[in-house]
């Protein structure tokens, strides 16, 4: 039992503390992305290169924007005929 719940009849919430005032927190710049460099084992990079998508100084979300793209142009183009 902690030391506080002796003192305290049963059924009686325990004391708040006094309100804290609120933090001002410093807001934080975009986390900056590296370009992808590719890797022997990065299936991002390989799926680019094999729908003809250059990857250099790329961001591996920029790379994945035209990965999608690539893939819904390619749908639009084979369900049309």
């Amino acid at each position: 039992m902690a030391p506080d719940q002796a003192k305290r009849p049963a059924g009686e919430a325990p004391e708040l503390p006094a309100r804290a005032p609120p933090l001002r927190v410093k807001p934080t710049s975009p986390r900056e992305e590296k370009p992808v460099t590719g890797g022997p084992d990065d299936a991002l990079v390989d799926t680019a290169k094999r729908v003809g998508i250059a990857t250099e100084g790329k961001t591996r979300e920029e790379i994945s924007k035209e990965i999608v793209q690539e893939s819904s142009a390619g749908k639009a183009t084979s369900s049309s005929a």
